[in-house]
């Protein structure tokens, strides 16, 4: 099916975005997220929208670490991961940011695979 794009962040990428989108719409607790992230987890970009004319609104899915206890926490295959809603500025978001390129393979969703039909 060829090649999709997908847009990362490394951990400490993601926390630069973090603190980036503090005093915005959409923000986390900083502290609560380096307690929490992987540090060397790949986070990906789930969404993004230009908003206000003036920043990025992206929702990320971030890989937690394997014994965190945080809340609203969703695990499959084991990996564990939370949805985090950041408003940021273009620069910092071009700044911290890669593009990757991915397998365009569309995997089944989990406790999918054996539904009936």
């Amino acid at each position: 099916m060829g090649l999709k794009k997908a847009t990362v962040a490394n951990s400490y990428g993601l926390q630069q975005l973090a603190k980036s989108s503090q005093g915005r719409n959409r923000s986390v607790d900083e502290k609560a997220l380096s307690e929490d992230i992987d540090p060397e987890g790949i986070h990906v970009m789930s969404f993004s929208m230009v908003h206000n004319d003036v920043e990025l609104r992206t929702e990320w899915l971030v890989k937690l670490k394997d014994d965190t206890k945080t809340k609203h926490v969703r695990e499959v295959d084991g990996v564990k991961f939370v949805s985090v809603w950041l408003d940021v500025d273009f620069i910092e978001f071009d700044k911290w940011t890669s593009t990757v390129d991915v397998d365009g393979t569309d995997p089944v969703p989990p406790a999918t695979d054996n539904a009936e039909a």
